[in-house]
């Protein structure tokens, strides 16, 4: 069974790089004031136990991003709950969040999960976007998914997998996405070279 993860469609492959249009999905996210990699392993506990306690179904990816000096990170919620039926969290620090549709550069790269890896991988998405004069990058987000053993997959691995970084301090070859929002508008007004 394929781990659920929020819909988009592409509209520019190449290589490492892609350009996706993402329809609407909700976020299961909390705060945390600690560094990059501490950060995921804190916040995986308190989303984990959400979903555990509501039986919520294990989804991909993980989201990470810094704002003001606070990491956020995220659970997506699968798409049989909306906005009215989506289980409240009983801890305050985990919140509900809804994202709306939005066009965002992705680049695809694996290897340890490490700020030194991320910061590379947004210099290299930085460059993509930039190269095709889209380089209103907002905010660069860190998203995970766990390598299964027999092969790569996008989208997940087993549920029942070591998840985010624990166990051997995230020495576990993973596959990472950086990823950001790209301005909408300025998307649409080049929108035939994607299509």
């Amino acid at each position: 069974m394929a781990i659920e993860q929020p819909e988009y469609r592409v509209l520019e492959s190449d290589g490492a790089f892609e350009l996706r249009e993402y329809q609407p999905y909700m976020l299961a996210e909390t705060a945390v004031d600690v560094s990059f990699l501490t950060a995921g392993n804190i916040a995986f506990g308190r989303l984990f136990r959400y979903i555990s306690e509501k039986k919520i179904a294990m989804t991909a990816p993980v989201e990470q991003a810094s704002s003001g000096g606070t990491y956020r990170v995220a659970f997506v919620v699968p798409r049989q709950f909306d906005r009215r039926s989506v289980p409240v969290p009983s801890d305050p620090r985990v919140t509900i969040r809804e994202v709306p549709s939005r066009v965002v550069g992705a680049w695809r790269y694996s290897g340890r999960w490490t700020e030194e890896n991320f910061r590379a991988a947004e210099r290299s998405l930085r460059e993509q976007l930039a190269r095709r004069h889209l380089d209103r990058l907002q905010h660069a987000r860190f998203t995970r998914w766990l390598e299964s053993v027999s092969r790569l997959r996008l989208g997940g691995a087993d549920a029942q997998s070591r998840a985010f970084g624990g166990g051997q301090s995230g020495q576990d070859r993973k596959l990472g996405h950086i990823a950001g929002s790209v301005d909408r508008q300025f998307i649409q007004g080049t929108r035939r070279e994607f299509q």
